[in-house]
């Protein structure tokens, strides 16, 4: 947890990444367990699931789409700029 603002580039809401998590495994999109941790309390884990595994790469798609799109937009938007 201590690397997650490092690793997100923002800081994030503990409370919040939980809930979705939770909704995520609702989802059948992620699988928790318990991991036994002799050095304190134990820990839940979460795995994704096949279904988890469809929607991601379905979602990378879609923004991968939509971050061509805006692109496209920015270079037309760049040369009517430059003409006025």
């Amino acid at each position: 947890m201590e690397d997650l603002e490092k690793h997100c580039g923002e800081k994030v809401d503990i409370g919040d990444l939980y809930r979705t998590l939770r909704r995520m495994e609702k989802d059948d999109w992620v699988k928790s367990d318990w991991e036994k941790n002799i050095a304190g309390p134990d820990r839940r884990t979460y795995t994704i699931t096949a279904d988890g595994k469809n929607f991601l790469m379905s979602a990378a798609s879609s923004l991968i789409r939509t971050d061509k799109l805006i692109h496209r937009f920015l270079e037309g938007y760049q040369k009517i700029k430059i003409i006025h």
